[in-house]
């Protein structure tokens, strides 16, 4: 049989979840299912303050309904330091007082607000990692003005150290006009987030926002409560999201307090580091198993002991994945033992070329989802665009049912949560916004819909940024990760696989940083982007900074060998076992394409 003819085309992954496992490997370089496992060392739990310097007395900042009186401020700072703060609380003319030098932003966070706790009408500010006292010239005047000095300190208090129970009462003075009230409101709005206050008669009621969960605290809460659950998480079929969703209703927090490292594949075994604030180990026995259907669970991994730490994990706190795959691929005819070594052999060397001289790093197609890119809609600031894409990956039924009534109602309870989540959201969305809002603009009917009108419009931006936080960013991650390919195309078009050297080192994700090259503008504009959505640093409710991704990146322990013994469903088929380690944020299924020549399909479930 003449071998130069064979070639691959079609390459099939996932049979089993055994097929297709990812192991997390740590900031040291440690796979993270290795036997007797040992988490990495971060910050440790602090329990006393005695010889420490400024930054290891932030670091052992009592929790918030300590911070009451001076004598945690004693231990937090130099005697100088309060007399200096002190003496600037006092007096207008008094210069900004440089507390220190803090690093870590978890015990910047512990100091600075038991600053503002004992001295509300200062504010700190960073210059690099040195923490500067001054005077507050915005929220604490604009209180002042209406309510006092006094209750504008109580008001600034009750903010820092929230109470489920707070009930106060403040007056407006009779000195304020209604310019000075619209500043206490917008200020208030800004610096008092967890309280809620209602005015009536010149009286205003404070009570604290009461919610029926957990309520999601900032890193900066959770650095300064210092304690941290962590442990080795084996999935099975789970997606992150999800495994978060498990872990939190099992341990009684948000999924917002539930951290990792990076994301991992759905339909797959995977391993990786997971941390959940607060001390669960109680809850998180070794070896525990919780079932999300047949086949699907999430397992505390009995590998790697439950441990408290004082720092959560951080997004892209790893050194990479290690992947271990089993792939068919299927080849234009027929093939003996002896081709079918051939091809195993033409690509193991290949696979041993992108060891040597890299591979380009595009985002794979996991990363876009099924649903189209209503990200691209959005920047595009197409709201009804963005809408249609995600209710047009709906069952046909439901969309059939929806253009033909209106009824958003009706289409929500027509969509399976579980298998068209986003779809059935943003019905919910949809639908809340018409009860909701009185405002005409925002009042739809079936003909809007259709001729996509300006309220139409309105009501589709207003169900987006109703739409849970973790899917906008979801969305418009992958847009930006959309325009990196297409820069990394165009970038690629005249490079050979041999000639990787030649390109550029890195590409932007774009965002609000200054860092758009003349090829991802090209971009862009193709698709019709306006550079500028990108200048308040925001879309839609979503922090978009921007940041520079590497072009090429070079897979390390690559091996591949034929699979024997296992029952072809072709004679054109070929089984393959690979395995190699990839930096964080790439892909198995981009380096298959490029080793294979096309895009991996996952095999039916």
């Amino acid at each position: 049989m003449n071998t130069t003819l064979l070639q691959v085309i079609c390459c099939t992954i996932k049979h089993s979840a055994a097929d297709f496992k990812v192991v997390e490997v740590d900031p040291s370089g440690l796979p993270v299912d290795a036997l007797d496992y040992a988490q990495p060392a971060t910050q440790p739990l602090l329990s006393s303050s005695e010889g420490m310097s400024v930054v290891d007395r932030a670091a052992a900042a009592p929790r918030w309904d300590v911070l009451r009186s001076n004598e945690p401020l004693e231990r937090l700072l130099a005697e100088e330091v309060i007399d200096q703060l002190a003496l600037l609380a006092r007096s207008d003319e008094a210069l900004p007082v440089v507390v220190g030098q803090v690093e870590d932003k978890q015990q910047r966070g512990a100091l600075r607000c038991a600053i503002r706790w004992h001295y509300p009408n200062l504010v700190t500010t960073l210059d690099g990692s040195t923490l500067v006292a001054s005077r507050d010239t915005d929220v604490f005047p604009a209180l002042e003005r209406c309510v006092g000095c006094r209750d504008a300190n109580l008001i600034l208090k009750a903010s820092i150290v929230p109470d489920p129970q707070l009930h106060m009462h403040a007056t407006f003075l009779d000195s304020a006009t209604k310019d000075d009230r619209r500043a206490f409101h917008a200020a208030f709005q800004k610096a008092c987030s967890g309280l809620f206050s209602v005015v009536r008669d010149g009286t205003i009621s404070i009570t604290s926002r009461r919610k029926s969960v957990a309520v999601k605290r900032s890193r900066e809460e959770e650095g300064a409560t210092r304690v941290f659950t962590h442990c080795v998480v084996h999935k099975r079929n789970v997606e992150t999201q999800r495994m978060k969703e498990l872990i939190s209703s099992h341990c009684g927090v948000t999924d917002g307090n539930i951290c990792v490292a990076g994301m991992k594949d759905r339909r797959a075994d995977t391993w990786q580091r997971v941390s959940i604030s607060g001390d669960v180990r109680s809850k998180l026995p070794s070896g525990l198993c919780i079932h999300d259907g047949e086949g699907s669970y999430i397992m505390v991994a009995p590998n790697s002991p439950v441990i408290i730490t004082g720092a959560p994990l951080e997004l892209g706190d790893l050194n990479g994945n290690k992947f271990f795959l089993v792939i068919r691929c299927t080849l234009n005819a027929p093939v003996d033992d002896h081709s079918a070594d051939v091809l195993c052999g033409t690509l193991a060397e290949k696979l041993e070329t992108f060891s040597t001289s890299g591979m380009l790093n595009y985002f794979g197609a996991q990363r876009f989802g099924r649903g189209g890119l209503p990200g691209i809609k959005i920047l595009q600031g197409d709201w009804c665009g963005a809408v249609a894409m995600i209710l047009n990956s709906a069952p046909e039924v439901a969309r059939e049912a929806l253009y033909a009534t209106g009824d958003f109602g009706a289409f929500r309870k027509a969509v399976n949560p579980r298998t068209h989540r986003d779809a059935h959201l943003l019905g919910e969305c949809l639908l809340e916004v018409g009860r909701r809002h009185s405002d005409a603009a925002l009042s739809v009917k079936l003909a809007d819909i259709l001729a996509q009108s300006p309220a139409w419009a309105a009501a589709c931006r207003a169900a987006i940024l109703k739409m849970p936080f973790y899917l906008r960013q979801l969305w418009l991650h992958a847009a930006q990760s959309h325009i990196f390919n297409k820069s990394l195309e165009l970038c690629a078009d005249n490079v050979s696989m041999g000639l990787l050297v030649a390109m550029p080192p890195k590409l932007p994700l774009v965002g609000s940083l200054d860092v758009v090259d003349p090829t991802t503008l090209l971009v862009l504009t193709s698709l019709s982007i306006d550079v500028s959505c990108f200048a308040t640093g925001t879309v839609a409710g979503v922090p978009l900074r921007g940041s520079m991704r590497e072009t090429v990146v070079t897979p390390t322990c690559c091996n591949l060998r034929k699979v024997t013994g296992r029952q072809a469903d072709s004679p054109a088929d070929v089984w393959v076992e690979c395995s190699f380690t990839l930096p964080s944020s790439s892909y198995a299924t981009v380096l298959l394409h490029q080793l294979c020549g096309l895009e991996p399909t996952d095999a039916p479930m």
